[in-house]
């Protein structure tokens, strides 16, 4: 997957899709294109689609990023995964019908989700949204509300925490997540951080407290144009950790 995130990690957008394009024709995925422009800004959400059911689960991953930046961990990472992903169930497809979206303008207020919720939003069960998953050991997911019951819940339960460790947060950074939370979908967002990070970074978009200087998180610096947001700082162990997290959650929503 490093490999990937490599070929992904890209200032220029047109260059990123492009790239993202490629990759999905390398592994022989079909894709449809869902396109529209907004406020001046073309839209082009990727979509790669299992199962005839109308009713389905989205996992999705931004593949923008901000002027300037390659976005390595944000979000190269999480579109390394998914393409991951979609390469595995190729050859063992789920049982429950699932879209795998690879969004464009999360930058711009997430515009890609919201075109993708507005003409697609009545038939999805939940999303599962992949944003800044390079660089760390400590899986995490939140919101803790969406995982108390429901689809998600118990889709959650059904990870061994063995082989697939991760901790649920009271709330992580709004991305994509945010577009199905406020059309009342079921949601959560993964990620990966430094053990070091978590917990200023659950009291940082928790409102629980503040946090100090010296402690505030510094996975921060890979995301929005990050000093650190490169392909130096992404590692195949952090990406692998999240893939088996998600690969088992994707496959308890067929148990």
């Amino acid at each position: 997957m490093l490999d990937t995130v490599r070929k992904l990690a890209l200032k220029d957008n047109r260059d990123r899709k492009a790239a993202l394009i490629q990759e999905l024709r390398r592994i022989g995925a079909k894709y449809t294109s869902q396109c529209a422009s907004e406020n001046g800004l073309p839209i082009e959400n990727i979509i790669v689609s299992f199962g005839q059911s109308q009713k389905r689960i989205v996992i999705g991953a931004h593949y923008d990023s901000v002027d300037g930046s390659t976005g390595a961990n944000d979000n190269a990472s999480g579109v390394s995964i998914l393409l991951a992903l979609i390469q595995r169930f190729r050859l063992h497809p789920p049982k429950t019908s699932m879209d795998f979206v690879f969004f464009d303008q999360e930058e711009a207020h997430a515009l890609g989700s919201k075109l993708y919720v507005r003409t697609c939003g009545v038939d999805v069960l939940a999303m599962i949204n992949l944003d800044i998953c390079g660089v760390g050991d400590q899986v995490l997911i939140a919101p803790q509300k969406n995982l108390i019951d429901g689809i998600l819940a118990d889709a959650v339960r059904t990870v061994n925490q063995e082989t697939a460790p991760f901790q649920i947060l009271t709330k992580l950074p709004d991305g994509d997540d945010g577009t199905f939370e406020d059309a009342a979908i079921p949601n959560i967002s993964v990620c990966i951080l430094e053990q070091r990070d978590v917990q200023p970074m659950s009291v940082l978009f928790s409102g629980q407290g503040e946090v100090s200087k010296d402690q505030f998180p510094s996975i921060i610096e890979t995301m929005h144009n990050g000093t650190r947001d490169s392909i130096a700082v992404v590692t195949e162990s952090a990406l692998a950790k999240v893939f088996r997290f998600t690969y088992e959650l994707l496959q308890g929503f067929d148990r």
